[in-house]
């Protein structure tokens, strides 16, 4: 991952995050990962990034896709299906376990109202 993107969202330097990220996996602690796909920015070549350093941790660990949402004012623009797809290809390049969520994926299941 890099360390000056992480750096410019939090203001925060990223080893430490790293190292804790470590610790817990070695304590037997379930772990998940999720990060959010914004274009250009958090793309398939950060999330391929981001995936090969919790692969060095653990393969098995599960990551989570989440496409970007705009709001009013942010400069990014929302991720397309097809950049969703090109970030988890990346990612399963190194994990077994990738999961997108993304609105333009359409409904899985049907509804039922109840009441």
């Amino acid at each position: 991952m890099t360390p000056t993107l992480h750096k410019d969202f939090t203001d925060v330097d990223v080893t430490p995050v790293l190292d804790n990220f470590r610790r817990l996996h070695q304590t037997g602690a379930p772990l998940r990962s999720e990060s959010i796909v914004i274009p250009g920015t958090i793309d398939a070549p950060e999330i391929e990034r981001i995936a090969a350093f919790i692969a060095s941790v653990h393969a098995g660990i599960p990551y989570r896709l989440d496409a970007y949402i705009p709001v009013p004012g942010a400069p990014w623009p929302r991720p397309t299906a097809a950049e969703m797809e090109a970030a988890a290809s990346a990612a399963r390049r190194h994990l077994r376990q990738v999961s997108v969520l993304h609105s333009g994926r359409g409904k899985r299941y049907g509804l039922t109202r109840l009441v």
